[in-house]
């Protein structure tokens, strides 16, 4: 049994935010490999694609094995942006396939994650939660669970809008009151 430790990971974020922590592993095989790491991130982009965007500061800890971990801790929505499209810009075409001389596989789904890992996630947007596009420019505040394992998550949560505007045909709409 070989015991490893690692006492500071740290990595950016690329847009000014961070990532520190320690952890450690057991290297048994017989034990699924057992782990223990404490995260913490401060105005990290843990999402950054084309529509949504979001930085949050907060502490996750990861405990368990390779067989079956656990992520559970708090984060804080620094900002937040979604970006409704204007038009859906994606369209795919089909193409049948037909395998010739081939054996019947089944294949396994693909986890892009190295293990399973089941979340509890108490994620707070206290203000700085945008969505804009369409006509719409708003902001929002409000509390989210994130459960359920990380290739499937289950979110729950309420949101209420703070602020917002929508322009139709020319003219614009103050929002008073959204959820």
């Amino acid at each position: 049994m070989l015991f490893r430790s690692l006492n500071e990971i740290s990595a950016a974020d690329g847009n000014g935010g961070f990532f520190t922590g320690q952890g450690s592993m057991i290297l048994d095989k017989k034990k699924s490999f057992p782990l223990s790491f404490n995260l913490e991130a401060k105005k990290a982009y843990l999402f950054k694609l084309d529509n949504f965007a979001a930085s949050f500061s907060g502490n996750l800890e990861l405990l368990g094995n390779i067989e079956k971990a656990k992520l559970r801790g708090k984060l804080k929505s620094e900002e937040a942006l979604i970006t409704l499209a204007e038009k859906n810009e994606v369209s795919f075409d089909t193409v049948d396939v037909v395998h010739i001389n081939s054996k019947k596989e089944k294949r396994q789904p693909s986890n892009l994650l190295f293990f399973p890992i089941d979340l509890d996630i108490k994620l707070s947007v206290p203000k700085n939660a945008l969505v804009n596009g369409r006509g719409l420019t708003s902001e929002w505040k409000g509390k989210a669970n994130i459960k359920g394992k990380a290739i499937d998550p289950e979110i729950y949560g309420e949101f209420k809008l703070i602020k917002g505007n929508y322009l139709f045909r020319g003219k614009n709409f103050k929002i008073k009151e959204g959820s």
